[in-house]
């Protein structure tokens, strides 16, 4: 029953009692006002004032009631008082019955109605249709791990909401965040937000089951407090103790992990492709690929599909087993892979731009030059845009057939174009920045000298701003007119890199120089507390805080993002890289150092295992578990509670069910 309901039926109870009330036996207000003789001036047989009237000194009798009223035959003083006292109580009970009906009549009007009360469905939320248009406006679905539409910081409008198809880890301006299937993200104050499902997705190992039920159903014994609710309650534990995947993999160099489909897939350097169901125990996947380097690996459209340095195109439906991509790029370094608008376009090394409708079968595009290096490919706003390497940018509206963008830009090298707030903008090798309107026709942005080499382009809160290599700081309110940020020195010869934007404020890692912020992206101040000459990197802001790793002076945090202090523990001389925050953990790769953990960004402390001297980086959290890929040691993974049981560190004796049915 829905409170709707509740009130209706309230209602219906209360008119019953209305129409069926004893009104013959009520005063009304005429009876409590009119004391003329015979206490009411007409008799009518159907009207409620055939009841005797009462003044302070004397108790007066309708004489038409004595003559025809029932309740005229009383024998005795007492029968008329009686009757007298029984017809105020009827009186004023109808009163407070007439009062009750018409609050629930106006509650009833009041429910799922504007300016009322909103009511809740079956799953406990308001319904979409009791939601004022400007609060939430469902603008379809969002592709977390390619971006697709294109997401970003500073640009949207309040209220506009997707829904996550496929999921991932991206970061949109804010820091980095995981995306999962049938989350939502919502546009609100300039930022986008992950707005979780609630759906419980795998519990135990055990998934929905296929036709779409939104939670897991659990057997008897099907979840071991070991492994099902202290994994949850101690999730934070899985990053301070790592150990070294099993597998033929414990000397090769392994890239970054894709965990996706319930699978973990990883590339490597000279060794194939390698997958593990549990990101625990890995094999080499299947195929004649054992021996390539493969890289640029995406999961969509129910399909792995990786580029390889040397050996063309590599795709899979399981993620398992293997098979070379047909077309005549058998032989080709493919790189910058994206999965966009129903279609697999990839860049090439020398050999053009490449597409697939299946993920299996490619074909080269026509159009772009087929000895081009192309690289720094974007799908977004209905179009495919691509930088390339002493070539320009390359346009197409199908992924298919390619032309060179106009303006004096055909020999340039073009960086990542970014686009936002209806424009595109990128920059390049020694040729300032450029802008475009459609991503076909391109203009040199003015103010900034032409010979500067730009890059690092972040739109956000309304602005334009741009790192460059040598320059410091730029910016532009409408991405074409462009003017050097102050604060920094014009002449030194900043390297301004990891540029973010969160929480109100610019901040951005340089070379040799510290870090600096700017509240309004234009005037910028340099960093205290940490180094002035340090280089600094890989920075992220999320929990309220501001963390960044550095080259050899190890982790650095503030809390405003202007005041930073070193992180506490033996990391202070490290190269800390990677730097990743999920699961209310904080978790950064070192190079030479193993990985290092901290619960408030602020105290660090080396990861247990034997990884404390190597090169770790790759950092990957999903599905629960910490994975990462190492430049010298294979794949290592966090450990888990029954790790934490074995070493001492929790004791709960046998594992017990949760969940008995």
């Amino acid at each position: 029953m829905s409170i709707a309901s509740d009130v209706s039926a309230l209602k219906n109870l209360s008119d019953d009692v209305v129409a069926n009330k004893v009104s013959r036996f009520a005063y009304t207000e005429q009876a409590y006002t009119d004391n003329d003789a015979d206490g009411v001036t007409e008799y009518d047989v159907n009207a409620d004032q055939n009841i005797p009237v009462g003044t302070a000194s004397i108790m007066k009798v309708n004489q038409t009631v004595i003559e025809k009223g029932w309740r005229s035959r009383a024998s005795s003083i007492t029968r008329m008082l009686m009757n007298h006292f029984l017809g105020r109580i009827s009186y004023n009970l109808n009163k407070v019955n007439d009062w009750f009906n018409s609050f629930l009549g106006s509650m009833s009007s009041y429910l799922g109605a504007p300016n009322g009360i909103a009511t809740l469905d079956q799953d406990g939320r308001i319904p979409y249709s009791q939601l004022p248009e400007s609060a939430i406006e469902l603008k379809g679905y969002w592709d977390a791990n390619t971006n697709t539409p294109a997401l970003a910081d500073g640009t949207g409008t309040n209220g506009d909401e997707y829904i996550v198809s496929v999921e991932g880890t991206r970061d949109l301006g804010s820091g980095t965040q995981y995306f999962g299937v049938g989350d939502r993200v919502l546009y609100t104050s300039g930022v986008w937000k992950n707005i979780s499902s609630g759906f419980i997705r795998t519990i135990n190992n055990q998934s929905p089951n296929a036709q779409g039920e939104k939670s897991v159903v659990l057997g008897k014994n099907s979840l071991p407090i070991t492994k099902g609710f202290l994994g949850a309650v101690f999730g934070r534990f899985f990053a301070r103790k790592w150990t070294q995947g099993i597998g033929a993999n414990t000397s090769y160099i392994m890239y970054t992990p894709v965990y996706a489909n319930g699978l973990w897939v990883c590339g490597s350097y000279n060794h194939g492709m390698w997958w593990s169901e549990d990101g625990k125990s890995w094999t080499q996947g299947t195929g004649d690929n054992t021996a390539y380097s493969t890289q640029y690996l995406v999961y969509a459209n129910g399909l792995w599909v990786c580029g390889s340095n040397g050996r063309g195109m590599w795709w899979s439906e399981d993620g398992k087993s293997w098979t070379q991509g047909t077309g005549e790029n058998t032989s080709y370094y493919m790189q910058y892979l994206v999965y966009a608008n129903g279609l697999w376009v990839c860049g090439s090394n020398g050999h053009g731009i490449w597409w697939s409708e299946d993920g299996k079968s490619w074909t080269q595009g026509t159009g772009i030059d087929t000895t081009y290096r192309t690289q720094y490919l974007v799908y977004a706003n209905g179009l495919w845009i691509c930088g390339s390497y002493n070539h320009g940018m390359w346009w197409s509206e199908d992924g298919k057939s390619w032309t060179q963008g106009t303006g004096a830009n055909t020999s340039y090298t073009m960086y990542t174009p970014v686009y936002a707030n209806g424009l595109w903008v990128c920059g390049s090798g020694g040729h300032g920045i450029w802008w475009s309107e459609d991503g076909k026709a391109w203009t040199q942005g003015t103010g900034i000298d032409t010979t500067y080499t730009t890059q690092y382009i972040v739109y956000a809160n309304g602005l334009w701003v741009c790192g460059s290599d040598e320059r410091g700081m730029w910016w532009s309110e409408d991405g074409k007119s462009w003017t050097q940020g102050t604060g920094m020195s014009t002449t030194i010869a900043y390297s301004t890199q990891y540029l973010v934007y969160a929480n109100g404020l610019w901040v951005c890692g340089s070379y040799n120089h510290g870090i600096w912020w700017s509240e309004d992206g234009k005037a910028w101040t340099q960093g205290t507390g940490i180094g002035t000459t340090y280089t600094t990197q890989y920075i992220v802001y999320a929990n309220e805080l501001w963390v960044c790793g550095s080259n050899g002076h190890g982790i650095w945090w503030s809390e405003d993002g202007k005041s930073w202090t070193q992180g506490t523990g033996a990391n202070t001389s490290y190269n800390m890289q990677n730097l990743v925050y999920a699961n209310g953990l904080w978790v950064c790769g070192s190079n030479g150092h193993g990985i290092w953990w901290s619960e408030d960004g602020k105290s660090w402390t080396q990861g247990t295992g034997a990884n404390t001297s190597y090169n770790m980086q790759n950092l990957v959290y999903a599905n629960g578990l910490w994975v990462c890929g190492s430049s010298d040691h294979g794949m290592w993974w966090g450990t888990d509670v029954e790790a934490l049981i074995s070493d001492g560190m929790l004791d709960f004796g046998a594992s017990l069910p949760l969940v008995n049915s």
